[in-house]
């Protein structure tokens, strides 16, 4: 399913994937673009917090 975030002016389109089996947050960045990997259980301003954590975003 594909979503977006915003880093300033910037909008990034990613494909998330959750799953029942994972624990942790997987993030894979390729030239297809970026693919997140999550426990069903994580909620999607979780899943931003934490992209917006791992981005070179100041």
């Amino acid at each position: 399913m594909m979503h977006s975030i915003k880093f300033g002016k910037q909008t990034i389109e990613y494909n998330l994937k959750r799953s029942d089996r994972r624990k942790t947050m997987s993030i894979s960045v390729d030239e297809h673009g970026v693919s997140v990997i999550s426990p069903s259980v994580t909620e999607i301003e979780k899943i931003e917090a934490i992209l917006y954590e791992k981005s070179c975003v100041d």
